[in-house]
Formats: structure tokens, C-alpha cells, sequence
């Protein structure tokens, strides 16, 4: 494999993992409060808690 190739998968491989770790970070933050966010329908017949 030559210096290129191996340098466009290493650059691949970390934004793929950037955006594993953006995708966990972010589904942490919002598991405790997910029950914060209507869905279209709830809105639109006025969901009562």
C-alpha cells in the first residue's frame, strides 16, 4: 500500500470515528431528557401532560 492510500484511510478512519463519538456524545445527552421532544402528531392535537 503506498504512503497516499495509507494516509486517505487513515483521514477516512478518523472521521468515522468522529462521528461515532459526536453520534454516542449526543444520544448520551439527550437519554434523559428524550421525553422533552413532541412529535408532529402530539403538537398538532395538543398533547396534555
Amino acid at each position: 500500500m503506498n504512503l497516499r492510500r495509507k494516509n486517505r484511510l487513515w483521514v477516512v478512519c478518523a472521521v468515522l470515528a468522529g462521528l461515532a463519538l459526536t453520534t454516542a456524545l449526543v444520544l448520551y445527552a439527550l437519554r434523559a431528557n428524550i421525553d422533552l421532544f413532541y412529535t408532529p402528531g402530539e403538537i398538532l392535537y395538543g398533547k396534555r401532560e
